[in-house]
C-alpha cells in the first residue's frame, strides 16, 4: 500500500488510489483502520493536544500534492467537510485544482448547540458521550451506531453494524475522545463565508431529513444560505451515513453532478 511521510509529525500514512476515481483514505502505519486520519493520533511523541483540523487538513494537501492530482472533486463524509474545506483555504495547490465539494451529511456548520440554533447537539452531550466511551467503550460503540445509520427506517445488515463496532474499537483510544474534542469545538462560519465570495466552485450537499446529530435545518440548509449557489439534496428517511443505507441514491447523484460539472469544463 502506498504511503508518504507527514509534514506535521512525521507520521507515515498510508493511502488508497482507486483509479480512475482518486478516492482517498489516509491509514496509520500502526493500525488498520487509520487511527491518525479516523481521529486518532500516530505516535506517543507528538503532543495529541496540537492535533486538530488544520492537521487533518495538511494531511490530505500533503497528499495531493504528493500524487500531483489535478482537476479533482472532494466528496467528503460528516466531519471531513471541514478537512477538506479547510485544505482548500490552506493551499494554492488545492484551489488550483479542485473542481467541486460533495458533502454527504456535512457537520457544517455549528458542532454544538448557540442560542440562535438550539437544535444543534448541546456541548453536554458531547461530554456525555466522552464519559460513555471512557466507562463502557465497548458497550458504547455496540450501540451508538443505530442512529446514525437509520436503524429502524432502514434495515442494515448485522455484518455491517459488526464492522463498524470493530472499526470503533480498533481506533486509539485517547485519540477518539481527541476527535470528539476537535468536532465539538470548531465553528465554520468565516471560511464558509469565504468560500461562497471568494469563488465559484460548485458545491452539492447530500443529507438526511432523519440526522439527528447533524440536523438537515443547521447543516446543509445552512450552508445553503451561506453560499447560495450550493444545490442540496434531502433524502427521506436517511439518518447520517447514507453511504450505507442510500447507496445507489448517492452514487447517482455523484455522477449526475460530476458530469455537470465535467460539461461545463468542457463548453469553457
Amino acid at each position: 500500500m502506498p504511503h508518504f511521510q507527514s509534514s506535521f509529525d512525521g507520521a507515515e500514512l498510508f493511502f488508497r488510489d482507486y483509479i480512475p476515481s482518486l478516492i482517498t483514505e489516509l491509514y496509520n502505519s500502526n493500525n488498520e483502520y487509520s487511527d491518525r486520519q479516523q481521529l486518532a493520533i500516530n505516535g506517543l511523541q507528538t503532543d495529541r493536544s496540537k492535533i486538530d483540523y488544520e492537521v487533518f487538513a495538511k494531511d490530505i494537501i500533503d497528499l495531493l500534492e504528493r500524487i500531483k492530482l489535478r482537476k479533482f472533486i472532494f466528496v467528503a463524509a460528516s466531519m471531513a467537510s471541514g478537512e477538506s474545506l479547510l485544505a482548500y483555504k490552506s493551499s494554492d495547490y488545492v484551489r488550483q485544482h479542485c473542481q467541486g465539494f460533495i458533502f454527504t451529511n456535512t457537520s457544517l456548520l455549528y458542532p454544538t448547540a448557540t442560542p440562535e440554533f438550539p437544535q444543534v447537539t448541546p456541548m453536554e452531550m458531547w461530554n456525555q458521550v466522552i464519559s460513555a466511551i471512557r466507562q463502557d467503550r465497548v458497550s458504547f460503540f455496540a450501540n451508538s451506531f443505530k442512529g446514525p445509520l437509520g436503524i429502524g427506517n432502514n434495515h442494515v445488515p448485522v455484518n455491517t453494524l459488526q464492522r463498524f463496532e470493530r472499526m470503533a474499537e480498533a481506533a486509539d483510544a485517547i485519540a477518539v475522545e481527541r476527535g470528539v474534542q476537535i468536532f465539538a469545538r470548531y465553528d465554520f462560519s468565516k471560511e464558509l463565508e469565504a468560500l461562497g465570495q471568494g469563488s465559484d466552485v460548485p458545491i452539492l450537499l447530500l443529507h438526511g431529513d432523519s440526522d439527528v446529530g447533524a440536523p438537515v435545518e443547521v447543516a446543509a440548509a445552512r450552508v445553503k444560505q451561506i453560499i447560495p449557489r450550493a444545490k442540496v439534496k434531502v433524502y427521506e428517511n436517511a439518518s447520517h451515513i447514507l453511504i450505507i443505507t442510500h447507496s445507489q441514491k448517492i452514487l447517482s447523484d455523484i455522477v449526475e453532478f460530476v458530469g455537470s460539472i465535467t460539461a461545463s469544463v468542457l463548453k469553457s
